[in-house]
């Protein structure tokens, strides 16, 4: 019903029973995978990595489900951060996961490149006050408030921050990312997602379950630009390839293709010094699932908030809106779609006014003409919710 051709979905961060702290097989968590229509998972498995590829064998589910190699690595400080796309090694004990204790963040995700990772991730950075609120980063500056990394746990001298990461897990299950005013500390992940954008630091964002035993998994997913929709012809390298540019979407229940001028997708870069760029949005979902505004983001401004023109059908919106961008500096911009109403009963019950329906990772516009994309600079972000 959902058209979603030229994009597969993935869920970057799941468990299953090679975890301690999980019960549920490899064979139970594809099962899941596959019932939910998630079409690629990546394992996640605390502290052992253990391919799941021979459980979708086994089980005759190689049509429908797909699988990446990978590890949450879970120390304890400074944070819990995962490998996506990492080598097997069957012969070194629990699979050679990373040895991290005593080790800061930069040197975690050193080791984690040396493991062969491809891609590493900061997961669930602000879930109550977990890293980003305890190292109190800065997002006007880039850098901790906090100095002394032995507050934490770590060694003095450790360095408290690194920009050495891929992605950015900024909903870890379907979390509100904005800043709550009577929580600030521990919220406001896509706040920190513009900061790093702003700071010219193009890191892509990821939505994912993180589910253990018999949790849901793909609630949320991710849809990422694909060469196939076939997952019996899936490569690793087309995920690592889209994450890695940023062609890839959160979503919580609906869909959405976005293009700048007409041809700029999500990670590419277009010039265009005219001040006004149009972009074009088609947003699809169930109509069991209401898709009722969406807004556009500019650096970090909302410069656009659009009612939909069938909120209750499959296809929610199609059209273009004209927007202002700055002529004298480069800009990102990102579409985040919104409901009114709770998900049918039998899915996961979150806000639909604060937690968007789906979310555009950037495309960006060069202002500046210089042909790249350079930081445009920090500034306070600025929207109205719902």
């Amino acid at each position: 019903m959902v058209d979603t051709s030229g994009y597969m979905s993935v869920d970057g961060h799941v468990h299953a029973g090679p975890s301690a702290d999980n019960t549920i097989s490899i064979a139970e968590r594809i099962a899941t995978v596959a019932a939910e229509g998630l079409e690629v998972v990546v394992s996640a498995d605390h502290e052992v990595i253990v391919p799941w590829a021979s459980a979708v064998a086994e089980q005759g589910l190689s049509e429908w489900v797909a699988t990446v190699v990978g590890q949450e690595v879970t120390a304890v400080s400074p944070e819990h951060t995962n490998m996506i796309g990492v080598p097997v090694w069957p012969e070194a004990v629990k699979g050679g996961p990373v040895a991290w204790y005593g080790l800061d963040l930069p040197s975690i995700f050193n080791a984690e490149r040396a493991r062969g990772a491809q891609l590493v991730q900061l997961n669930h950075p602000r879930n109550g006050c977990n890293y980003m609120c305890l190292i109190r980063y800065n997002r006007l500056t880039g850098v901790p408030a906090l100095t002394d990394p032995t507050v934490i746990g770590l060694p003095a001298g450790s360095a408290l921050w690194t920009w050495d990461f891929d992605l950015f897990e900024f909903q870890n299950g379907n979390q509100d990312p904005f800043i709550d005013g009577a929580n600030p500390d521990a919220t406001g992940t896509f706040e920190d997602w513009m900061s790093f954008l702003n700071l010219g630091h193009r890191i892509t964002v990821m939505a994912n379950s993180d589910a253990h035993n018999y949790e849901i998994p793909g609630a949320p997913r991710n849809f990422f630009v694909c060469p196939t929709d076939n997952p019996a012809e899936f490569q690793e390298s087309y995920l690592i390839n889209a994450l890695a540019a940023g062609r890839v979407e959160a979503s919580t229940g609906a869909f959405a293709r976005v293009t700048v001028d007409g041809t700029a997708g999500m990670g590419d870069i277009i010039t265009d010094r005219d001040g006004t760029v149009s972009v074009k949005v088609h947003i699809e979902a169930i109509p069991e699932i209401d898709v009722t505004r969406f807004k556009i983001f500019v650096n970090c401004r909302q410069v656009a908030s659009v009612n939909t023109t069938s909120p209750n059908g499959t296809v929610k919106y199609d059209g273009t809106v004209n927007v202002t961008v700055p002529t004298t500096k480069d800009a990102h911009l990102e579409v985040l779609g919104f409901g009114a109403n709770y998900l049918p009963r039998g899915f996961p019950q979150f806000s639909p006014t604060r937690v968007p329906r789906f979310t555009t990772n950037a495309i960006y516009i060069d202002g500046n003409g210089s042909g790249t994309y350079t930081a445009p600079g920090t500034q306070s972000c600025t929207y109205t919710l719902p």
